[in-house]
């Protein structure tokens, strides 16, 4: 049994040794095929598969020149990174707007169930501020992109809660309004 099969059931070797497989010789006919298994890459998400194979040629020619480590993969993904999160910006600010209008269109029950659902978002979004504070703190020490990184995030992570905040209050204000309204008639 292979060593990365010790926290398997093996069943891999098992069937390989049942139809003739000699540890230690190749696959095929004559044993002449590889010896060392496929190997298997991680790729980075939101990269092309262009970039991706340029990055690990990059990784593998400052491995043989034996260069100091640097971070170039780190900051390819920060741009990406940079990008969505422009992206998504932008189409939250969409949404932000659009939603003004659909307070205003919105029955009673639309509105409170509007409510329920930006106090759930305002929940969930506390605590990932919350959750990237403690990792800033923790990481104190840690490298200056790391942190800048972390940084940004909590800064994003404000200026949703903010959003959210205020889409709340437009929803609150509204059934006011229109609870004034009814008073009135």
């Amino acid at each position: 049994m292979a060593a990365w099969e010790k926290h398997t059931k093996g069943i891999g070797s098992k069937l390989m040794l049942k139809m003739g497989y000699q540890h230690g010789m190749g696959l095929g006919k004559q044993g002449e095929g590889r010896l060392e298994p496929v190997e298997v890459t991680v790729l980075p998400s939101g990269v092309s598969l262009d970039k991706a194979f340029e990055i690990k040629k990059k990784r593998k020619t400052k491995k043989t020149k034996k260069k100091v480590h640097t971070v170039e993969p780190e900051i390819d993904l920060n741009v990406f990174e940079f990008i969505n999160s422009k992206l998504v910006a932008d189409s939250k600010q969409n949404e932000a707007q659009s939603s003004k209008k659909d307070i205003t269109k919105a029955n009673n029950k639309g509105l409170n169930v509007k409510m329920l659902h930006t106090h759930n978002k305002i929940k969930d979004e506390e605590k990932k501020n919350a959750k990237l504070k403690e990792s800033l703190i923790r990481n104190k020490n840690a490298a200056k992109t790391t942190l800048d990184c972390i940084r940004e995030k909590i800064a994003e992570s404000d200026r949703v809660l903010k959003e959210l905040k205020k889409s709340e209050s437009d929803i609150l204000n509204e059934k006011i309004s229109r609870k004034r309204k009814s008073d009135i008639f």
